[in-house]
């Protein structure tokens, strides 16, 4: 029987050891703060470390620990302001070094998604002549992404993060500090809906989106408490942030291809393309805005009673 490797060894002691990303409200919301925290963090680990991993998964998993962290110090952040600012900082930090691959990666998923979607439209030729700029942008952020030294520096603000989250204050947080981190990020994915749908412009939908994740990921923390309704919300705003960050990718595509100037294969290839990004954009944001309204109908001020009322 061959002997396991130490990565082995230690991802299965973090899946024995550790509980699931929420609460166990019959336990300390301190200690279940930092244990949460500390699992994440050791997990970001593993995943730089999974070199069985392709490096994009590698990326999307260090990229999704991050985002958990960071919607982890957001519920809390009514208990200590200082150590949310902190954490918040250290990980948006870390998460965009590796932010060109994942962006190079999404561009291309994206372009994909059009291909699938526009299968049957006449444009479909000028979409396909851009999937070759498209793979050798990915292939080069690959090469150049997650050298050895790169990965050293986010294990070092890795460790760094671990031991300021060891440092944490150990005074009692009640669940109503819950019910307003809770009740706060419901607040901000409310306003950056109105503005998303006021403005249009792409950095408040990937404002929206942003709240919208947030609101997700501490739905699964607290979801012991109140765990039908909040999985079935949960869900729909995975569908939610789904469809934002599709349109999101849009944009970023089209981005990455202006960049690109001399190596285009035509103008009209990309004029095509922008004239298919802005068509499905449209359908992406319609569908989204109908969805958001079931999904925020209550007034922050009503969400916030009534979480106060089961947390």
């Amino acid at each position: 029987m061959p002997v396991p490797t130490f990565l082995q060894i230690r991802q299965l002691a973090l899946m024995e050891s550790s509980m699931s990303f929420s609460i166990n409200f019959d336990r300390s919301l301190g200690a279940e703060r930092r244990r949460i925290a500390l699992a994440q963090i050791d997990r970001a680990i593993v995943d730089l470390d999974a070199s069985e991993q392709t490096l994009v998964t590698r990326v999307h998993q260090f990229r999704k620990r991050c985002k958990k962290l960071r919607a982890l110090a957001r519920l809390f952040r009514p208990a200590n302001e200082r150590e949310y600012r902190a954490l918040n900082l250290a990980l948006r930090d870390a998460a965009r070094r590796v932010s060109a691959l994942r962006d190079a990666d999404a561009a291309l998923a994206t372009h994909e998604h059009l291909l699938e979607h526009y299968s049957a439209h006449p444009q479909a030729d000028h979409l396909r002549a851009l999937r070759g700029i498209l793979q050798a942008h990915r292939e080069h952020e690959a090469e150049r992404g997650m050298t050895g030294a790169q990965l050293s520096i986010l294990r070092v603000q890795l460790d760094a993060v671990r031991g300021d989250v060891l440092q944490w204050s150990k005074s009692k947080i009640s669940s109503k500090t819950l019910a307003r981190g809770l009740a706060g990020t419901y607040k901000d994915a409310y306003k950056a809906m109105r503005v998303a749908r006021k403005e249009g412009g792409s950095l408040a939908w990937h404002e929206w989106r942003k709240q919208v994740k947030y609101l997700r990921y501490q739905l699964k923390i607290v979801r012991r408490s109140w765990r039908t309704p909040l999985d079935s919300w949960r869900r729909d705003l995975n569908r939610l942030s789904d469809l934002i960050g599709l349109d999101h990718d849009l944009v970023e595509l089209l981005q990455l291809l202006s960049r690109q100037g001399a190596e285009i294969p035509s103008p009209e290839a990309l004029k095509h393309l922008e004239q298919l990004c802005e068509e499905r954009s449209q359908q992406l944001r319609h569908d989204a805005l109908a969805l958001g309204e079931t999904l925020f109908e209550e007034r922050p001020a009503v969400m916030r009673r009534a979480l106060q009322a089961v947390l």
